[in-house]
């Protein structure tokens, strides 16, 4: 199982603890999915970001438009590249529901090579 490691921000309303734990729900399934605001437990709580990160085959970045003023995002981000972690990206507009920012994630995933792993998420939201 692909381990995938979400990197976002909630500074935009549209990426909240909900739709987290949607995506949670709909992807926990098919990958290793690690989320800090939901999975971390640790009293370090960034060496346990960076030691998940490092571990991830993929990084799917939720692309808020607050996205690049999160000091984290774009270190998750640098750090995967430097890593050669493969990086996925799914943009989130403003007003997006989370039915659409899930959908889209979703799709995201369709394009890689996981596209039996993706149809079976899909199946199981639809």
């Amino acid at each position: 199982m692909k381990k995938l490691f979400l990197s976002y921000t909630t500074r935009d309303a549209e990426v909240d603890q909900a739709l987290l734990h949607q995506l949670a729900e709909s992807l926990s399934s098919a990958y290793d999915l690690y989320i800090d605001l939901l999975h971390n437990d640790s009293n370090e709580k960034q060496e346990r970001v960076i030691f998940e990160l490092e571990r991830a085959d993929q990084v799917l970045i939720l692309g808020s438009d607050s996205i690049t003023k999160s000091g984290w995002a774009m270190y998750e981000r640098a750090r995967a590249l430097e890593l050669g972690i493969e990086i996925l990206e799914c943009r989130v507009p403003t007003d997006s529901s989370p039915l659409e920012i899930l959908n889209s994630a979703l799709g995201v995933l369709k394009q890689t090579d996981n596209r039996h792993v993706a149809q079976t998420v899909a199946s199981g939201v639809c």
